[in-house]
């Protein structure tokens, strides 16, 4: 009996050992540049990016779930944003922003991405100017893929 438990202790010692050394699959960190013409009168709108390799060069985005609300002299903008490469690749970020007659800043951040960018997050910020009808928004920051 003590040589039966001998062994399998060192048996299962011997898989934790390997399973501990065993190279995990490295996650790439990369810089990303998302250009958005978000047009108030239309959805869905164009996109452009860099940084989320060539399954989403481009696509289409419209608006999630939003708050809008007025504070101090603009408009504050709390809510999602669906970006749509294809029919199978896509994903949502959490906007956090504020705009006027001036343009648009804020931060964002991903909460779910599917097909070829599944298990992508990241965050960062965004900056837009003003569009005849809209704002050109700029987001950029860094993912994890």
């Amino acid at each position: 009996m003590r040589t039966r438990l001998g062994i399998t202790a060192a048996t299962t010692a011997a898989l934790l050992v390997s399973a501990a050394v065993m190279p995990a699959a490295a996650a790439s960190r990369q810089d990303i540049r998302i250009t958005a013409l978000t047009y108030f009168a239309t959805d869905p709108d164009p996109f452009t990016a860099s940084g989320l390799g060539a399954a989403c060069a481009d696509g289409t985005v419209v608006d999630g779930n939003a708050h809008l609300e007025f504070h101090r002299g603009a408009f504050v903008y709390a809510g999602f944003k669906v970006f749509t490469c294809d029919e199978d690749t896509g994903f949502v970020l959490r906007l956090n922003a504020r705009f006027g007659d001036w343009g648009s800043e804020g931060t964002w951040a991903v909460v779910e991405a599917w097909g070829d960018l599944a298990g992508t997050s990241g965050a960062g910020s965004l900056v837009g100017g003003p569009l005849d009808g809209g704002i050109t928004d700029t987001y950029s920051g860094t993912i994890t893929r």
